[in-house]
């Protein structure tokens, strides 16, 4: 058992809510309000709900906490704030979808609750404490706060230590050995009585937009694709990425695959690696919540992580953050805001270690991350903070872009024509950028 992993590795001490004391706010201010919450059964959100109730003790406010599958969560969210109900006043927001809903209105802008001395002790929140680059994609071009980064993550290479040092393997630098990798990792595996039913290798497959897109963009950079050109042309049917394409198809697709692979779901693929039935896969930093675990993971003493592979053209990534928005419509800003300053401070954090992949990166470098001998995966999230690019595009329009990508993307994994797939994307996703520019200009 990895003792750092553990929630409970920092405690506050006699009183564990003495480090929130010390902001001069009051904390108590809505006693009595309940406020909902919208977030997925993963990262942040897993991470922080063993301490919700000491937020409700220090303030007064009832949490209603619900999680939701990402498919779900981002319908139910869409439907709430596109009808301006007000159902959940807090929600788990991801990078990709803020361009849209900054755009429509649907999140207030948490700048003003920031600069409030009323609600925010801003020498104690320290929000420039937090991770520019986090800040930065969670920021309106127009200076607008749509929401607070909890944690970072962008897919990493995950691999059991146990069986690659058994075997003489290391984390492959590039596509093409990490192909090479699979098939012959596969053929020890098979051949050893110790791990049957252990596949070689796996990564994303499953469709919907931050689904698979998450995981083959990058490629198609890596290989000198684009999603669209400066024009905001498409452009993911370019030779490049028809050989990103092929190169992803071969290393999520047969011999050294789990069975499904072309379709198998985040959820699916983790569980697998914590169950010890996956030797490596291609997944979030912030799967740690579940694989560094012991009480949900079976290889928490035998795993390790490394940067995403390369291609000829560089090596690219998805960074991705899960942050706290305050729904527009909400009727509860103010104690919403208290539950977002809270669950995004230091001393959350803090108390989180390695599990909350936070974001306020001077933690990075205390005790509880020093300790772990997991020293690939602490590389790995630096890579990102130094090196993260966001290849999915960051557009109004990114729900609909995307499912019309991911469909294409998921076509090609269950062996349709590569090129005729992308082609008939990109057709698709021409005509969307069009018609949304036409709104616009009428507009």
């Amino acid at each position: 058992m990895i003792l750092p992993l553990i929630c409970s590795c920092v405690a506050f001490g006699e009183d564990e809510l003495a480090a929130f004391k010390e902001a001069k706010i009051d904390w108590r201010q809505f006693e009595g309000t309940a406020i909902s919450v919208l977030s997925i059964p993963h990262a942040y959100g897993l991470a922080l709900e063993p301490y919700i109730p000491e937020f409700e003790k220090l303030t007064g406010i009832r949490v209603n906490l619900e999680f939701l599958g990402e498919d779900e969560l981002r319908r139910k969210r869409t439907i709430d704030l596109s009808m301006g109900t007000g159902l959940y006043d807090v929600m788990s927001v991801g990078l990709s979808i803020i361009p849209q809903y900054a755009q429509a209105g649907w999140l207030a802008d948490l700048k003003p609750y920031i600069s409030n001395p009323l609600l925010t002790d801003d020498a104690w929140y320290n929000y420039e404490g937090i991770g520019a680059p986090f800040r930065k994609w969670n920021t309106t071009e127009d200076g607008r706060v749509m929401a607070i980064p909890g944690n970072f993550s962008g897919p990493i290479f995950w691999y059991r230590t146990d069986i690659f040092d058994k075997y003489g393997f290391v984390p492959p630098d590039t596509w093409e050995e990490l192909i090479d990798l699979k098939k012959k990792l596969q053929e020890k595996l098979d051949a050893d009585p110790e791990y049957q039913n252990v596949y070689a290798f796996c990564t994303r497959g499953w469709t919907g937009p931050g689904a698979n897109t998450w995981t083959i963009c990058p490629v198609i950079y890596d290989y000198g694709g684009r999603i669209f050109d400066e024009n905001m042309k498409a452009v993911f049917n370019s030779t490049e990425a028809v050989k990103a394409l092929e190169v992803y198809r071969e290393a999520q697709v047969g011999y050294g695959n789990p069975p499904g692979s072309e379709g198998i779901d985040m959820y699916t693929m983790v569980d697998m690696f914590a169950a010890g039935n996956l030797a490596s896969m291609f997944a979030g930093i912030d799967h740690i919540v579940f694989i560094g675990d012991p009480q949900k993971s079976k290889v928490v003493d035998v795993w390790d992580a490394s940067i995403p592979p390369r291609g000829p053209a560089g090596r690219y990534s998805s960074l991705w953050t899960w942050s706290f928005g305050i729904n527009y419509a909400s009727r509860h800003k103010e104690p919403a805001w208290l539950f977002v300053q809270w669950a995004t401070s230091k001393p959350v954090q803090e108390r989180m270690g390695p599990l909350g992949t936070p974001t306020r990166l001077e933690l990075w470098t205390t005790e509880p991350f020093q300790k772990l001998k997991q020293k690939g995966w602490i590389k790995a999230a630096m890579w990102y903070v130094e090196n993260g690019t966001v290849t999915e595009p960051l557009i109004p329009e990114f729900r609909e872009v995307g499912e019309a990508m991911s469909v294409a993307f998921s076509k090609i994994l269950r062996g349709e024509p590569i090129k005729e797939s992308l082609d008939e994307a990109v057709a698709k996703v021409d005509e969307i950028i069009a018609k949304r520019r036409e709104v616009l200009r009428e507009e």
